[in-house]
């Protein structure tokens, strides 16, 4: 009886934790960089930012034979690598598509505090800018769309500009939601879940 009812109270906890409000952070400025916080407080990040040397290791490797730096790519230097800037940008778009629908129905327990998009279309050829910018918007804005009339949006601001003047393109976002735990993890486990489908595709692409 005493175990039942021990297994009965942690059910309880358990449950209880995970419909817990939580707030999460998705941000892209030259890498990506997701922050998971609870109560106002940070709880976890991951970036894709190279680790900092510390001044003990930098005395180290003063006295070894100096090698060349290897920097290891993340997934839109990856992406920029095989399409270009423009093209990275445009699947970048077609994944989060993909990820909305196949979450569609979490939307409605998501809020989405704020959403900030700068994009600026450049090319060499101002031709080629015209059409990259019409095919950046045919990606983006149904994206855009989609998340509002299913997510519960407080704010939005999007940007999506073309430059004729400059050869040099411009892409940061920043995304802000609060969810419960549950959601969350139910919610990131199907961005995994298109992540890697995403990857296989992109594999695949690259046999061919």
């Amino acid at each position: 009886m005493t175990a039942l009812i021990i297994i009965g109270i942690l059910v309880v906890l358990i449950t209880a934790v995970l419909f817990l409000p939580v707030g999460a952070d998705i941000s892209f400025k030259e890498n990506f960089k997701i922050k998971i916080k609870f109560s106002g407080l940070k709880v976890y990040e991951i970036s894709a930012k190279e680790d900092k040397v510390t001044e003990n290791e930098e005395k180290t490797t003063e006295s070894v034979t100096e090698k060349p730096e290897e920097k290891k790519e993340g997934f839109f230097e990856k992406l920029k690598a095989k399409y270009g800037f423009m093209g990275a940008v445009k699947e970048l778009f077609a994944f989060a598509k993909d990820l909305l629908t196949h979450i569609k129905r979490l939307l409605r327990h998501i809020k989405i505090k704020k959403i900030v998009i700068n994009l600026t279309v450049a090319t060499e050829d101002a031709a080629t800018t015209a059409i990259e910018y019409g095919a950046v918007c045919s990606a983006a804005y149904p994206v855009l769309a989609l998340l509002s009339s299913v997510g519960d949006v407080k704010y939005k601001s999007v940007n999506i500009n073309s430059d004729f003047t400059s050869a040099k393109p411009y892409f940061d976002f920043s995304l802000s939601i609060t969810t419960k735990i549950f959601f969350l993890l139910l919610a990131a486990f199907g961005a995994y879940k298109e992540y890697k489908k995403f990857i296989e595709r992109q594999e695949n692409n690259e046999r061919k």
